[in-house]
């Protein structure tokens, strides 16, 4: 894996930057980000693939004292099922 940031690319409408094992979802400007930090990787056809991921949702918002607090917090296995959880938590959060 890479550590160079990479340019953002979308998945279901959110921004998404990866910078090595960390991968960050959402515009900080909306308040809110999913941070998502790959913890363990498995070997697959020759391939690192991301095992164990720790998720947080973060605050984002300028405008309050909460500014960098984690917000929610898990960890899931497999990189499609902490995407799953973590934008829903991420949408519910940008409703507030």
């Amino acid at each position: 894996m890479s550590n160079a940031i990479t340019q953002a690319q979308y998945y279901k409408g959110f921004p998404m930057i990866k910078s090595g094992g960390i991968l960050c979802v959402g515009d900080p400007a909306d308040g809110a980000v999913l941070i998502l930090t790959t913890l363990t990787t498995t070997q697959l056809m020759g391939e690192e693939i991301p095992e164990l991921i720790f998720l947080q949702i973060q605050n984002t918002d300028k405008n309050s004292s909460d500014c960098g607090t984690i917000i929610k917090q898990t960890d899931k296995t497999g990189l499609y099922n902490a995407l799953d959880i973590g934008l829903i938590w991420l949408s519910r959060e940008l409703k507030k």
